[in-house]
This record gives structure tokens, sequence and C-alpha cells, in this order.
């Protein structure tokens, strides 16, 4: 982050979550394990407080029943879900902002889950149909 942030050694980035619930803590009452799927969060950013963000193996997700939105019941739109979480969305935007249009050629610095987005974007936005 060249000194712009608070940003610690170590820190986990990644906000605007979606993912299977594995396990609810004795305080939690509306939240459930992921049958049926379910809940999405926002932590990651820095300075934040010490919560790890959504790239990490597992989120805790402290006062889940307000800081969890449950997806409705069913997989009719999980797809659709999907595609809105904030990884893809970002990377897609990316590529709005740099007006990708086809016969373009693009290079992507960065290799991480926003980039890769971002270059399968550019390909999708690249394509002569």
């Amino acid at each position: 982050m060249r000194g712009r942030t608070a940003a610690e050694p170590g820190i986990v980035f990644g906000h605007e979550n979606m993912g299977l619930v594995e396990e609810v803590g004795p305080g939690v009452a509306t939240v459930q394990q992921s049958d049926p799927p379910g809940a999405g969060v926002a932590y990651g950013y820095v300075g934040m407080g010490p919560y790890r963000g959504g790239q990490a193996e597992y989120l805790r997700v402290p006062f889940a029943d307000f800081n969890c939105v449950q997806l409705p019941q069913g997989t009719e739109h999980e797809n659709d879900f999907a595609t809105l979480a904030d990884i893809f969305a970002t990377g897609y935007h990316a590529t709005e902002l740099a007006q990708v249009r086809p016969g373009d050629t693009v290079a992507v610095y960065g290799a991480g889950p926003v980039g890769l987005m971002a270059a399968y974007s550019a390909v999708a936005r690249t394509w002569v149909w």
C-alpha cells in the first residue's frame, strides 16, 4: 500500500464476502449453519478492527445476527448472488473504467482475485461476437 494506509504486515484483506456458515456461536440467534446456505459480511478493511477479511480461509463475524445478510431459500438465484459479490464486480468495473472494447490489448498487473476477475472480464469484453 506504499505507506498510504495503516495496513500492517499479515493483514488479510477482503470485504463484501459471500460464503457458507460453518459454525455459529451460542450468542447467535438468527444465522444458522449452511443448510440453507448463507451469509455475507463486510470485513477486511484497514484500521477497522482485528477481524480477518474475506480472503481468509475462515471469517469470524461478530454480531452475526446484525452483520450477515442471509440469502433466500433455494438455489434459483445462487449464481446471481455470487456474480454480484465484490471480487467479480470490482474486476469488471476496472474494464468498464478502462473502456475495454473488442480488438483492444489489455494488460492486468496483479494476479490476485480482483486481477483475475479483471482479466476474465477483459477477455469477455474483447471477444468479437
